[in-house]
């Protein structure tokens, strides 16, 4: 049920004019764009610095009637609520949850008279299709989704024909047909056809030679029709040219293309390599099986330990059959050399004891297996993700890989001798992809039913870029500035070997605490590294001008002088190491070796680094200096370190390791990687010259190349050329790109267990930035002539839909202090959320960002205090602890670790236990839902399968899951928005590509701004549905909109990044950003017409969306409002006794009056009374200012 209740007749909703609309826009736009300049393509008016906030942060004017709620929160207008939320409302909250939620935010500082005032934006939208917004989203998700679906469920429902028996060996695709009786015959296609049209519905897979190139050699599809193998002209000899693309027919007509991993396959498909796009959807088994029972991080280790466990179970179970084998057989011959009667009846008899065991032994290997199947545990009902894992846990399929390393070594004439057997794994590994398909589906539709869902990861699976000639300038730029860098760094690396090789004669590196590290054995260094004989050396000397008298006596040759030998210290030797494509001699030496921060004698707070085998790069300090450390005191186990062992015994030295990001318990592997640029930056980490700033800055400025290199120079591009035509338009002057090409990124569309897609290199590329060699790597994807990148990035996205899940507890928006901070705090005031962080921790802004997205992720204590020691390297432990205690207290609050308190753990008196205890009501009921799509978690994280003792274990990942599954959700349902928007009104509009929460489009320049308009209603359309599904019949202003949508030429993160790099230093032109009024200005108040006409008001769904209604059923939103305000009263108050009191008046009974421990560092767990020296409260806040004080933080 809704839960809803009609409002009075009299307040139905108000249809504004067109004319007051313009009026009323117009004047909005005029003081809209008086507080938020925009930028303009070519323009000069570009904010710079421009950071994406609200409106909020600059207009404070008040204006007349803005509608708001009890808390000061904007609301949407009348105009936009109406056309909306339509004549239905959920029952108010009461006064006593208002009352609280006033309570709640005075406590913590916040003052509802404070909430912006922000335009009052009022424009005539599309029509919902349905009779409320959820509903609508169902119906336009089916029709994004449909026929692909349909298609995708008769497919899974079908048996493959039989596997051919034989294969043709011809250049091309080759069908493989099935007669009724049995019978079978082939014929040559052009692509996979039945009855003259292209196959609506394939697996496919394609096999490749990596170490060639990246095109495939081989194919097999099948279809419910037929069979169908595909061989490159080049494997076959018939064709130098490698890049052979593989056709699949028709591009208007609806495919489903289904594979494992299938964005591989995707992109050695010939049609997907169009600039307009085809009809072709393409679903992964591997990302359906992650969605639905898929493997959270955290749960990893654990599983393979179980799975190693059971491996050797099964070991020993072989061995065991094995060997009584082996004793039958012992018996048998015996029995055979046997005389003697009663010693051979005795044989017999032990023989038949061992065959009556053998039918026991090899039965338990069986019920082992069958125990799997309906095992309980979360260990057995996971995988990883490869085909052979995922079709064991789906299917109980043992499939043999190993064939598949010849593609990586053979060549391919060995891979041709041998063709049938390749073509029949390849044939294998389809027959596999659809078992697992129809198992997988289904689980997938069950896990996430709303049409919506299954729409999004069609689109995301489709995603393109397009880029010209720049890409490969960019790669050369990139790939010259980074040898120019790091071979500035090496040729002083070698300097500093040279000189430190000289001290070899002289022996005064024994007294040099960093050279004294290093193995100065004398070694031969001989030819192969670059040492020459000295007989060969003078063999340019100046011959005799004399010849001798051939008669006269000949003289006896003087002894041969003893070969001079080279000595160089071993350390050295090693450097000069040979190695292919250097000449003799030369030295390989690198900030990545061991040696280089001994070479460049770097020092921790002034103390010498040491290496140790055991605990990675540590510091030594005197015994008897004055040194006050946070560090513990090493030992030191391993016979590498003896030397270590040996100064802190006997020369009375004391090792401490140096700061890991991961806590002290990880090694640092080398102190010249990136996370140590800013200690060398404030004087932490030094060397007598600037060499080692000179190498971390290197370090720093090529990291992201160095880390993203490879996979960037092997992207896929295919360019269009002679027949290859991308439909790019061809260039008219010479000043335009005369070469236009596509990459397919390799998108996994649900690649975790929150079903976040991923991939390798786009969706991890960092923005760029001035100090880091192809950063700049975004900005290479160009729109084409004629074409715009449209798209936005969601504001705060995960952290709204927290705070909501925390507001909807008492059906008001901003009725939690992380809502209210989240809605109208701001930077400029101080009170939003990443600001009143900040202040708490004394450190930056950006800083605090990390700490909030952490928690609100589900990160515990321990986590707040490891950031903090890696952002300060003085500050000691206790400091650390005792300051993430008080952002603890202060944000998640206080847990009470009892259940005889309104029936549950909760968390108390925080500016974000409200949001907390609904995140864990959700992430702990026994079926875990998002409340927007109500998609659910992963096998491996559901209640029922988790032992009983751990009934709270993996609470990080589930609370993760349901945060992020929850921004999954918003990027399907704006995906689906736009996509019905697009169709709806003829916008020229293809989806890009998607980075968590940002969202591109390549439109079609003279639908920029209609498509910009699409993007804003698609957003308003997703909180709304947001809203409504927690209980709120009502959104804030302040989150209606994008605060900008980007209309650019590139992309990239800003329209007014410059997108200057080392390896980039010409500025990009700044594009377009319009936020909402200017969009309306743009869009003739706000029509996605093509020619501008006037929107038409709301009206009725239209009979033709009906049959996309199926399956629908009306929600019920109200399940997460609060039932009652005692409940809310105890979520807020920092004091246990009222709690105590609350919970007593609620039940009836007299509860204990002990809280039972506090939160502590180990995640949220009980603890015992902390120890004397750590005795602040938590919650001391003088205590707390006391170490701001200090200066520690700074």
């Amino acid at each position: 049920m809704l839960n809803l209740v009609r409002k009075p007749s009299g307040s139905a909703r108000h249809l504004q004019t067109s004319a007051r609309a313009a009026a009323l826009i117009q004047k909005q736009k005029q003081h809209y764009d008086h507080v938020q300049p925009r930028a303009v393509i070519g323009g000069a008016d570009v904010k710079k610095g421009r950071e994406r906030q609200s409106e909020r942060d600059v207009v404070r004017k008040t204006v007349k009637h803005v509608k708001r709620n009890e808390l000061g929160v904007q609301l949407l207008s009348r105009e936009l609520h109406s056309q909306i939320f339509r004549d239905l409302s959920f029952p108010a909250p009461s006064k006593a949850f208002v009352r609280i939620a006033q309570d709640h935010l005075e406590m913590h500082g916040l003052d509802p008279k404070q909430g912006s005032v922000l335009p009052d934006i009022s424009f005539t939208l599309p029509p919902l299709l349905g009779s409320n917004i959820d509903e609508h989203f169902h119906r336009i998700g089916s029709q994004s989704a449909q026929p692909w679906l349909n298609i995708a469920k008769d497919f899974a429902s079908n048996e493959l024909p039989p596997k051919p028996d034989h294969w043709d060996i011809q250049s091309g695709w080759t069908k493989y047909h099935f007669l009724a009786d049995g019978s079978s015959y082939s014929e040559h296609v052009e692509f996979p056809q039945h009855e003259g049209s292209a196959e609506e519905v394939l697996t496919f897979d394609v096999e490749t030679m990596p170490t060639y190139h990246p095109y495939a050699i081989m194919a097999c599809a099948a279809s419910k029709n037929a069979w169908y193998s595909w061989i490159s002209p080049w494997l076959l000899g018939e064709s130098v040219e490698q890049q052979h693309l593989i056709p699949l027919g028709d591009t208007l007509s609806p495919r489903v293309v289904v594979g494992h991993n299938v964005c591989y396959d995707r992109a050695r498909i010939l049609e997907e390599y169009s600039l307009h796009g085809t009809q072709s959807r393409f679903l992964d088994t591997m990302a359906l099986h992650v969605a639905v029972k898929g493997i959270s991080s955290h749960q990893r280790p654990a599983w393979m330990k179980h799975r190693k466990s059971k491996e050797t179970q099964k070991v020993r179970r072989a061995e065991a059959v094995e060997a009584v084998m082996e004793l039958m057989r012992d018996a048998e011959f015996k029995h055979d050399q046997e005389d003697d009667e009663n010693k051979r009846e005795e044989i017999r008899r032990l023989r038949a004891d061992l065959e009556e065991s053998l039918p026991q032994l090899e039965a338990a290997d069986t019920d082992a297996v069958e125990a799997d199947l309906s095992s309980k545990r979360w260990e057995d009902l996971t995988s990883a993700n490869s085909l052979a894992d995922v079709a064991k846990l789906h299917c109980n399929i043992d499939m043999d890989k190993e064939i598949r390393n010849d593609f990586m070594k053979l060549t391919p004439e060995e891979i041709t001798d041998n063709i049938h057997d390749y073509l029949n794994y390849c044939a294998q590994d389809v027959f596999v992809t659809h078992a697992v398909f129809s198992k997988v589906l289904s689980a997938f539709l069950d896990r996430c039913p709303s049409p919506v869902s299954f729409a999004g990861i069609l689109a995301m699976g489709s995603s393109f870029l397009t880029v010209n000639e720049s890409w490969e300038s960019y790669l050369a730029d990139a790939d010259r500035v980074y040898k120019e860098l790091d071979g500035k760094v090496k040729r002083r690396l070698v300097e500093l070997a040279e000189q430190a090789k000289g001290k070899m004669g002289d022996e005064s590196w024994k007294d040099d605490p960093w050279l004294s590290q290093l193995d100065w054995t004398p070694k031969v260094a001989a030819k192969s590294r670059g040492v020459m004989p000295a007989e060969q050396l003078d063999s340019t000397a100046a011959c005799p001008s004399t010849v001798p008298d051939s008669s006269s006596r000949r003289k006896k040759s003087p002894p041969k002088a003893p070969k001079t030998k080279v000595f160089w210290p071993k350390w050295y030797w090693d450097l000069a190491k040979p190695k292919k494509d250097m000449p003799p001699g030369t030295l390989d030496v690198t900030v990545r070796n061991r040696i280089a921060p001994i070479l460049l004698r770097l020092s921790w707070q002034g103390w010498p680094l040491f290496y140790s085998r055991e605990h990675g790069w540590t510091f030594r300090v005197p015994g008897d200096a004055e040194f006050p450390t946070r560090f513990s005191q090493l030992d030191f186990y391993d016979p590498t370190d003896d030397a270590l062992q040996n100064m802190r015994l006997k020369g009375g030295f004391v090792f401490y390791k140096l700061p890991h990001k991961d806590g002290e318990k990880a090694n640092v592997g080398s102190p010249l990687g990136k996370t140590f640029m800013k200690y060398a930056q404030d004087g932490t980490l030094t060397s007598p010259g600037d060499e080692a700033k000179d190498a971390l800055d290197m370090n720093a400025q090529c990291s992201y190349w160095i880390s993203a290199r490879d996979r960037i120079l092997n992207q896929m591009v295919v360019w269009q050329r002679g027949p290859l035509d991308l439909q790019f338009n061809p260039p008219e002057s010479s000043g335009e790109p005369r070469k236009w090409g596509i990459i397919l990124p390799q998108v996994i569309t649900m690649g975790t267990v929150t079903r976040r897609a991923i991939e390798r290199t786009w969706l991890t590329a960092s923005n760029a930035k001035k100090n880091r060699v192809g950063s700049e790597l975004k900005a290479m994807v160009r729109a084409p002539k004629g074409y715009a990148i449209v798209g936005a990035d969601v504001d705060s996205e995960e952290l709204w839909i927290s705070s909501c899940m925390g507001d909807a507890q008492f059906g008001l928006h901003g009725a939690t202090a992380l809502g209210w901070m989240t809605l109208e705090g701001t930077k400029a005031a101080g009170t939003d959320l990443h600001s009143k962080t900040a202040s708490i921790l004394g450190i930056s802004r950006d800083q605090a960002k990390v700490f909030n997205y952490s928690r609100i992720y589900g990160a515990g204590m321990r986590h707040a205090v490891l950031l903090l020691l890696q952002s300060n390297a003085g500050m000691l432990p206790d400091q650390a602890q005792r300051l993430a205690e008080n952002l603890y207290a202060s944000t998640k609050g206080k847990n009470t670790h009892r259940t005889d308190l309104f029936g549950r753990k909760f968390w108390f008196g925080g500016t974000e236990s409200f949001v907390f205890n609904k995140l864990e009501e959700i992430a702990l009921s026994d079926q875990p839902r998002t409340p927007a799509l109500g998609c659910g978690i992963t096998a491996a994280l559901s209640k029922e399968l988790l032992p009983a003792k751990f009934g709270s274990d993996y609470m990080t990942s589930r609370i993760n899951w349901v945060v992020q599954s929850s921004g999954v959700d918003y990027l399907h349902l704006l995906i689906v928005a736009m996509d019905h928007l697009a169709r709806q009104y003829g916008i020229k509009a293809r989806y890009l590509i998607s980075v968590h929460d940002e969202l591109r489009y390549l439109v079609a320049e003279e639908d920029r701004y209609r498509a910009a308009l699409a993007l804003q209603i698609a957003n308003l359309w997703t909180r709304s549905l947001f809203a409504f599904k927690l209980g709120m019949d009502d959104l804030p202003q302040g989150v209606a909109f994008f605060s900008a949508v980007d209309i650019d030429k590139v992309l990239r993160k800003e329209v007014d990044m410059p997108c200057v790099t080392p390896s980039h230093p010409d500025p990009i032109p700044p594009g377009e950003s319009l936020g909402i009024a200017g969009i309306l200005d743009k869009t003739n108040s706000g029509s996605l017409w093509k020619d501008g006409r006037p929107m038409i008001a709301d009206s009725p769904p239209s009979k033709a969306s009906d049959q996309h209604n199926e399956g629908y059923e009306p929600p019920s939103c109200l399940i997460h409002r609060a039932e009652s305000a005692a409940w809310l009263r105890a979520q807020a108050t920092s004091e246990f006794p009222e709690i105590k009191h609350l919970a007593q008046q609620t039940s009836g009974q007299v509860i204990d009056t002990k809280i039972r421990g506090t939160y502590s560092a180990s995640e949220g767990k009980k603890r015992g009374r902390p120890a004397k020296h750590a005795s602040m409260e938590v919650g001391d806040w003088e205590a707390m200012q006391e170490v701001l004080k200090s200066g520690s933080l700074r």
